[in-house]
């Protein structure tokens, strides 16, 4: 499961599919991966990456991108990254986490990008 099968995963919302490839937290269970999911206001529509960057200390990769959310505009999107791990034989995610300017503001937002 690539990055492009994350996405239409997501999009399809089979949870259980997302929490075969988690890179599970400490304590984290299905149950809790999945109500947290569910909870997501914004579901990805799409994540195209623009840099990716091999870690052989861990063996993971980090994959940098622009995504954008069923809430953004077309062709819209806020710079985020998701860590990969090849174990066994699949890849492993964490969560994408979005890039955020304005820290410290009431309101901190996404970098923004364009999806081509």
């Amino acid at each position: 499961m690539g990055i492009a099968n994350l996405v239409a995963t997501e999009k399809r919302e089979d949870w259980h599919a997302m929490w075969q490839t988690h890179e599970r937290g400490s304590g984290e269970t299905e149950a809790s991966f999945t109500k947290d999911r569910k909870r997501l206001k914004r579901r990805i529509r799409d994540f195209q990456p623009t840099y990716i960057d091999p870690s052989p200390r861990d063996g993971s990769w980090m994959i940098a991108g622009c995504m954008s959310s069923e809430a953004d505009a077309p062709q819209k999107g806020v710079f985020a990254v998701v860590q990969a791990r090849w174990t066994g034989s699949r890849w492993y995610f964490t969560n994408i986490a979005i890039a955020i300017s304005d820290v410290g503001k009431p309101t901190p937002r996404g970098r923004e990008c364009v999806i081509h």
